[in-house]
Order: C-alpha cells, then structure tokens, then sequence
C-alpha cells in the first residue's frame, strides 16, 4: 500500500508492517495513535517487544530510505 501525504491508515494490533520513506530528500513524518497508553512493539527483526512510550526517552534519528529508526546501524539510534 502506498500511502501518500495527509493519507491515514489503520494497522491492526498483532499485524506485521513497516513504514518505508519512498524519498531520498524529504524527510518522513509519522503520526502514531495507539488504544492503550501500555502498547507495545514488536521488532520482527529482533523478536525485542517494547513499550512504546520507552521511545520517547530516546533521540531518534531518521535517515531517508532507511525503513525505522535502529533497524541497521546505517538507520540511527
């Protein structure tokens, strides 16, 4: 699915995704809401779960093309 600016989407809980910045230049904004303040994530990747409010004490950097932030440490964190 490619979901273009202004866009909205909804991601079922335990539905495996990832959000990918289609441009080399631009960089990727991301609104996420959650139906609980004790969500949590999973990295498929790594198996790691994760609260996701434990995010938000950390600096996150984002480099374009790169799918999230620590998935590759070419990706930040």
């Amino acid at each position: 699915m490619v979901v273009l600016r202004f866009d909205t989407t909804y991601v079922p809980a335990g539905t495996s995704h990832r959000f990918r910045n289609a441009s080399a230049t631009e960089p990727m904004r991301i609104l996420w809401v959650y139906a609980s303040v004790d969500a949590t994530r999973t990295v498929a990747e790594t198996g790691v779960t994760a609260r996701v409010d434990a995010e938000h004490d950390q600096e996150l950097t984002w480099t374009p093309g790169c799918e999230s932030p620590g998935t590759s440490p070419s990706c930040g964190l």
